[in-house]
């Protein structure tokens, strides 16, 4: 087989083909992200209501159901939005699921 005539290696990220699973890698990305930040002393992604009012930290009701402590909990919340959130989404329907999750994120909150 000549180099011409072999298949070229292309590494890209899947599509992302339906809410739950654009939900499940926001909770990974978040996650991390707010693991950095606190880190750093720099910003919280969870809900303090007083942070939210008096500092305007107006991202927080959103980012808060997303971000999570351990990797573990990061692991097991990204599989169960991936698989149940699908199965839920392909039932409902895209819009019904996101306004679900966000109805559920905003009541809880």
């Amino acid at each position: 087989m000549s180099r011409s005539q072999r298949p070229q290696l292309a590494i890209q990220m899947p599509e992302i083909r339906n809410a739950a699973t654009g939900l499940a890698l926001a909770s990974v990305v978040i996650s991390v992200a707010w693991w950095v930040l606190f880190q750093n002393g720099i910003v919280t992604l969870y809900l303090v209501p007083a942070m939210v009012v008096g500092q305007w930290a107006l991202w927080q009701p959103v980012t808060w159901l997303l971000a999570s402590i351990g990797a573990m909990q990061v692991l097991f919340n990204a599989l169960i939005l991936w698989s149940i959130g699908g199965s839920i989404e392909r039932s409902w329907g895209r819009t019904r699921f996101l306004r679900f999750v966000l109805g559920v994120t905003f009541v809880s909150g």
